[in-house]
């Protein structure tokens, strides 16, 4: 029989043109999701190894420090006094805010570069002693130092009849590396978090009610195991990075919501796919 062109244009648009219009549609919002799929992997791998290398860098600065006391403690025990060992080494001032001092046997204070009557107050003595006992610089928990100001870490290193001691803060550590690290118009989020779930330090250009103590992650990193998660929060998915900073057992997180690296030009190459939908529409009118 002979076919009409009323008929032949209701069979091209039923098995050509509809058909190809839908696998086009599908086809392209597949590959959106794939796209979206891959960036998430993309900054979460991204955020592991930015917070892997600023967790190392943190560590390292801790072993410096640790270094510094150490040097400080033999120069005390060459120099004819506790106060000119103090004067010669005036230049590891910027890495302790809260002061060097030089200590005897059983926690005797023999000189200081701050006041003395807050090294009084300290357990240097138990300080000095893991320290024999381990041949190494040892650092103490952080706490607040002068009631209201950051928290304060102290360094000690045992030797013979003169030691030294150290005190930082951890917050002006990680600020030196975390600071200039992110865009200012980043919306990346670090904590640095001790054993206790004392917040350190907490960097943010754009602060919000996120918070990571109690998150499962974090208690994992206490332990050792580094690690990515993502979390819901306000209608985003964002990404946090767990990693562990030995040796004092403190924790860097490091967080950003994937989506925000996406670039405007980006975002509007997202939305291409959608010029598919009307022609899927009128393929529909005209088969109707």
């Amino acid at each position: 029989p002979k076919v009409g062109g009323r008929g032949l244009t209701l069979q091209l648009l039923l098995f050509a043109v509809l058909p190809l219009t839908v696998l086009l549609v599908v086809i392209a919002f597949g590959s959106l999701v794939l796209h979206s799929e891959a960036m998430r992997k993309l900054v979460a791998e991204r955020e592991a190894r930015a917070g892997h290398a600023a967790a190392d860098a943190i560590a390292g600065q801790l072993r410096q420090r640790g270094l510094s006391i150490q040097g400080l403690a033999v120069l005390a025990s060459q120099t004819a006094t506790a106060e000119a060992a103090l004067a010669a080494s005036g230049y590891l001032s910027p890495d302790f805010e809260g002061g060097l001092a030089i200590v005897g046997k059983e926690g005797r204070l023999l000189a200081s570069s701050t006041a003395a009557a807050w090294w009084v107050e300290q357990d240097l003595a138990a300080l000095l002693e893991r320290s024999r006992g381990s041949g190494a610089p040892e650092f103490s928990e952080a706490r607040p130092f002068a009631g209201s100001e950051p928290p304060m870490t102290l360094v000690a290193f045992a030797r013979g009849d003169r030691s030294a001691v150290g005190a930082f803060q951890p917050a002006s550590l990680a600020g030196r590396i975390l600071d200039d690290t992110f865009p200012e118009d980043s919306r990346s989020q670090a904590w640095l978090v001790d054993a206790q779930l004392q917040t350190l330090y907490r960097r943010s250009s754009t602060p919000s009610g996120l918070d990571v103590i109690g998150h499962p992650g974090l208690a994992a990193a206490l332990e050792g195991e580094g690690g990515v998660a993502f979390l819901d929060f306000e209608g985003e998915e964002h990404v946090l990075a767990f990693n562990p900073v030995p040796p004092l057992g403190w924790v860097l997180v490091m967080e950003e919501p994937w989506e925000s690296i996406d670039n405007p030009l980006l975002r509007q190459t997202q939305a291409a796919p959608l010029v598919l939908i009307p022609a899927l529409l009128l393929s529909l009118l005209a088969l109707a």
